[in-house]
C-alpha cells in the first residue's frame, strides 16, 4: 500500500507532461509564458491527484481522467495567480510571481486564460456530453464558491472575525476545489450523482 506523500510524488511525475501539453506555443507569447509559469513549476499537484484517485476509487480507469486533473491543476493555479496579485506577493515556489514578472494585465490575463483553458479541457473530454455536464456543474459552482471565499478574506484583513466566519472563508477559498476535483474523478470513473 503507497503512503499518500509517495502516491501524490507519482501523481505529480506523471501529471507534468499532459499538464505542459495543454498549454502550446500561440501568440502573444508573453501571455503563453506566463500562464505557463506556474504549471509548468510542479508543486504537490494534490488537487489534480484527488482526481484520479476518485476515478480509480469508483472503478474507472484513472487515465480517462487526466485531461480534467490538467483542468484543476489550471483552476488552482489561476487562483493562485489572483490571489498573489491582490495580496501583493513578489515570490512564489521561488520566482517572480506573475504580476511581478510581467505585469498585472498579463497576469489578469494569464489567470483568466488558464480557467477558460480548463474549461475548453472539460468540454472536449472524451467521455458522455451528461458526464461532462455534471463535471462543469461541480467546477464552475466551485469556482464561484472560490470568488466568494477570496473576497470574503479580502474582507476580513484587519479585523478579528468569527471562528464560523473564518472555517466559511478557507472552505470556500480551498476546500470546494478539493470536493470538485473529487467529484468530477468519480463521475468520470462512472459514479452515480450520490457516490459523487
Amino acid at each position: 500500500m503507497m503512503d499518500a506523500k509517495s502516491y501524490l510524488k507519482k501523481k505529480s511525475a506523471e501529471l507534468d507532461g499532459p499538464i505542459k501539453e495543454y498549454i502550446q506555443d500561440d501568440e502573444p507569447p508573453n501571455l503563453i509564458e506566463a500562464s505557463r509559469q506556474y504549471p509548468y513549476a510542479g508543486g504537490k499537484r494534490m488537487r489534480p491527484a484527488m482526481v484520479l484517485a476518485c476515478c480509480g476509487a469508483v472503478g474507472g480507469n484513472p487515465k480517462d481522467a487526466v485531461p480534467l486533473a490538467v483542468a484543476i491543476e489550471y483552476i488552482h493555479n489561476f487562483t493562485l495567480i489572483h490571489d498573489d496579485l491582490m495580496d501583493g506577493d513578489e515570490v512564489r515556489r521561488g520566482m517572480k510571481t506573475i504580476h511581478v514578472g510581467y505585469g498585472m494585465p498579463t497576469a489578469v490575463l494569464a489567470g483568466d486564460w488558464l480557467f477558460s483553458r480548463a474549461c475548453e479541457i472539460i468540454s472536449n473530454m472524451d467521455i458522455p456530453p451528461e458526464k461532462t455536464v455534471k463535471v462543469l456543474k461541480y467546477v464552475t459552482k466551485a469556482v464561484c464558491d472560490l470568488g466568494r471565499g477570496q473576497q470574503m478574506d479580502v474582507n476580513n484583513e484587519g479585523r478579528i472575525v468569527s471562528e464560523d466566519y473564518y472555517i466559511e472563508t478557507i472552505k470556500l477559498k480551498t476546500s470546494v476545489l478539493f470536493a470538485a476535483a473529487a467529484a468530477g474523478g468519480a463521475i468520470v470513473g462512472g459514479a452515480d450523482d450520490a457516490t459523487a
